[in-house]
């Protein structure tokens, strides 16, 4: 009897012993689940927090330059101004050969790049080397020539010219067109003109700059009538008021 009790405890004990285990097994398997499912999230919650902190600590490390910047105004011609200028140079006259040419122009800038121009000039034709063969083109070998023009132009590139470090001019570069009168013994030819140039603004009211124009007309002194191209190049002074 007392060894069947003995035994009986003894089965009693074995089981509590194997149920403990299985409990304990169980708590095992239930805190790896909690662990593999929490534990992530705790990362994730982690993670911003020490990235924000080391975009916080580089942003803190960041030098902000000090730039001091100049108000840099391109320079242009003002608009609504008159200018004059007187120029110098030399017309070429197709089948006469070249002449010195000199005129006035007047000038209003209608806006900063938009200009009307009204032009006036005297030069001289001459047929002396047709005087060589004997042959008189003229009434006299050297005959005045004068021509008026109306034009519009427009700056096309305003800018500066560097010269060296600490000197700089402002000017553009412009184009230009018009119509307008050649006369010559006692003919009158209708004439169309381009013309290219550039202008350098020595000052606000004073103006340097070369032009170079061609004068298109019809010509019939030499008995065919034909169309001509009549080059001319010239410096200028403008003055502005």
């Amino acid at each position: 009897m007392i060894f069947i009790m003995t035994k009986i405890e003894f089965m009693r004990e074995s089981l509590q012993i194997n149920a403990a285990q299985k409990h304990a097994g169980l708590f095992g398997l239930v805190t790896l689940f909690l662990m593999f499912v929490l534990m992530p999230g705790v990362s994730l919650a982690v993670s911003p927090v020490s990235a924000g902190s080391n975009v916080e600590t580089e942003a803190e490390q960041v030098v902000i330059p000090q730039v001091y910047r100049r108000d840099v105004q391109a320079p242009k011609i003002d608009s609504q101004d008159f200018d004059v200028s007187i120029f110098l140079g030399f017309l070429s006259i197709e089948d006469f050969g070249s002449s010195p040419v000199g005129g006035v122009k007047l000038s209003y800038n209608v806006t900063e790049d938009l200009f009307m121009q009204a032009a006036f000039a005297v030069s001289e034709i001459s047929d002396s080397s047709y005087r060589r063969f004997g042959l008189n083109v003229f009434p006299d070998e050297t005959e005045s020539l004068s021509y008026y023009s109306l034009s519009v132009g427009y700056h096309l590139f305003p800018g500066e010219l560097f010269k060296g470090e600490n000197f700089a001019m402002p000017g553009s570069v412009y184009v230009k067109g018009g119509v307008g009168s050649t006369s010559f013994v006692n003919e009158d030819h209708f004439t169309v003109s381009l013309g290219l140039g550039m202008r350098l603004l020595l000052s606000k009211s004073f103006s340097l700059g070369v032009e170079m124009q061609d004068h298109i007309f019809e010509n019939d002194v030499l008995g065919e009538n034909k169309l001509t191209n009549n080059l001319e190049l010239s410096i200028a002074a403008g003055f502005y008021f």
